[in-house]
């Protein structure tokens, strides 16, 4: 009974893998390639499914299965023998997916080449990766200049206000040095207009004297004229 209902897993894997590779066939590029590997698998699950049969009938009737060496063997060697077919399968599918992908790298390579880059990236192709780089390593570059030219403003600005607060500090400094000059050369205006009032007060007082004598002098002569005309 356990050879037949292996016997039957077998038949369902051979057919679910004959009715999914046309579906993979056409969903690939090389469909030549997957033909011989599910010739190669049908064969395997046929012969598997043959030595089972044989193995099932050499045994007398009233053996258990389970206790059969034979069957066991042949079937873990027909199970493993489509394991492998499928693994090769698979391994066939990635291969040309692969190089499925290398001839799409390769078109997209020679479309760059061919056409500018602007283009192409209106048109909406992918981009390689060294171009990706390139583009990355510009921009970086170009952030780094206006980083740079962001810097060397704020250095300026710092030197002008620098130099504004220089010059109002020399400006503050120069401001009391200016006012004392012009408190001494007030004190020194005030000084000779002092002195020259002094000499004025002593040169007045000098010519009173004088004055006083030639009133008097002017009084005795009036004085003598009158009496002469008495």
């Amino acid at each position: 009974m356990l050879g037949r209902a292996f016997l039957l897993l077998l038949l369902l894997l051979l057919q679910n893998l004959t009715t999914s590779l046309p579906v993979a066939a056409a969903a690939t590029a090389a469909p030549a390639v997957k033909l011989p590997a599910a010739a190669a698998v049908a064969a395997a699950a046929a012969a598997a499914a043959a030595t089972a049969a044989a193995t099932e009938e050499a045994e007398p009737e009233g053996y258990n299965d389970y206790e059969g060496p034979r069957a066991l063997n042949a079937r873990a060697a027909a199970f493993s023998a489509v394991q492998q077919q499928q693994h090769e399968l698979q391994q066939q599918q990635q291969q040309q997916h692969q190089q499925q992908q290398q001839q799409q790298q390769q078109q997209q390579e020679q479309q760059l080449q061919q056409g500018s880059l602007p283009e192409l990236l209106r048109l909406g192709l992918p981009m390689r990766v060294g171009d990706v780089q390139q583009q990355q390593e510009q921009q970086q570059q170009q952030q780094q200049q206006e980083q740079q030219q962001q810097r060397q403003q704020r250095l300026r600005q710092q030197q002008h206000q620098q130099q504004q607060q220089q010059q109002q500090q020399q400006q503050q400094q120069e401001e009391p040095s200016v006012s004392a000059e012009t408190a001494l050369v007030a004190l020194a205006a005030t000084e000779t207009q002092a002195a020259a009032a002094a000499a004025a007060a002593t040169a007045a007082a000098a010519a009173a004297p004088a004055a006083a004598a030639g009133a008097l002098r002017r009084l005795a002569a009036t004085t003598t004229i009158v009496r002469h005309f008495k």
